[in-house]
């Protein structure tokens, strides 16, 4: 069947995400990975926005943004607190595949740390692997400097 389903079962102590993301055959569905992903981006790009743009926005504009972030809502994964050697630890429980990357989606959504820019360049939005970054690739980095060097040859 090419486009069905794998089901999977948890075994033994593991949840059905973990057992699922190992298992040979496993597979999802074209159009449910397309569906995905396509509401992903429509979260990370209005969060994107909404802080960019957040100072020229009108109070009926930011409340539409909240809307849509709240949309994106899933069924919350269970967890416990566990005693590890050094320091208690969460074990989260995910029970689908799905619920685990919508919550590693959102933990980089909320990172403080992690800063979505533009690329000053091609103007493309990407993930800064340091504070200082402003292209998405070197390869921008240089193409810009070029033709900034070239636009500063042309006014002399």
């Amino acid at each position: 069947m090419r486009n069905g389903i794998a089901i999977a079962l948890a075994t033994g102590k593991n949840s059905q995400a973990v057992t699922m993301s190992f298992q040979k055959e496993y597979a999802e569905r074209y159009d449910w990975l397309v569906k995905e992903f396509s509401d992903w981006a429509f979260t990370f790009t209005t969060s994107f926005l909404y802080y960019m743009d957040y100072d020229s926005l009108d109070e009926q504009t930011k409340n539409l943004y909240r809307q849509g972030m709240s949309a994106f809502g899933g069924i919350s994964p269970t967890y416990h607190i566990a005693l590890a050697e050094n320091a208690p630890v969460i074990v989260w429980n995910f029970h689908s595949l799905l619920v685990m990357i919508q919550m590693c989606f959102s933990f980089m959504l909320t990172d403080s740390d992690c800063d979505m820019k533009l690329c000053k360049h091609c103007g493309r939005a990407f993930i800064a692997s340091r504070k200082g970054n402003e292209f998405c690739s070197p390869k921008c980095k240089n193409q810009y400097n070029v033709y900034k060097t070239r636009a500063r040859k042309k006014e002399e």
